[in-house]
């Protein structure tokens, strides 16, 4: 499957065996600028300019809920990037310079975690209890979903441009790959 956002919402592909896009579902949601799969690929978390997280099934396009899940877990700015945890019992999604650690299973704001003095642009699940995140001034964090602590901060570039995308590498030892917008 894919799933794509744009001015219309978002849409969710299924690929033939022929590599075709079929239109599986698409759904109205203004301001998307964010979203992220699961890690068994049956949820799809979006996000952007609106005041809430939208959690949606992928195989049938059905709204399972949206995040806030309560009137004091409101959150200020728009969403600029969101990773589910290694086993999707959490989500975080950041707003301007902190990141919101939601528990899906107990459906509460567990953590808020604080350190970037610039914007975070993005996110990616590390390991099985930890988040890397990447601001607009260039730096990257490993943060520890359990503490809600930043061990280590890496800066790379000399500050000389923000982080657009943070990953790592799927066999091997563990590395960090860093997609700056200076190039």
């Amino acid at each position: 499957m894919l799933a794509s956002t744009s001015r219309k919402g978002l849409s969710i592909h299924t690929v033939t065996d022929l590599d075709e896009l079929w239109l599986t579902r698409a759904l109205q949601v203004s301001g998307v600028q964010a979203l992220s799969w699961n890690h068994n690929n049956q949820v799809v978390a979006v996000g952007g300019a609106s005041d809430t997280i939208m959690l949606v099934q992928t195989n049938n396009g059905e709204f399972l809920s949206s995040i806030p899940f309560h009137e004091e877990e409101v959150f200020e700015g728009v969403v600029k990037a969101l990773t589910f945890s290694s086993n999707s019992r959490y989500l975080a999604s950041s707003t301007q310079s902190s990141i919101n650690l939601w528990d899906l299973k107990r459906r509460h704001l567990k953590a808020t975690l604080s350190g970037h003095r610039g914007m975070v642009t993005c996110l990616h699940r590390y390991g099985d209890n930890g988040i890397i995140s990447g601001d607009s001034l260039g730096v990257i964090r490993i943060w520890d979903i359990k503490s809600g602590m930043s061990g280590r901060e890496l800066m790379l570039g000399n500050g000389e441009g923000g982080v657009y995308c943070v990953n790592l590498t799927l066999s091997g030892p563990e590395r960090i790959v860093a997609g700056y917008n200076n190039g």
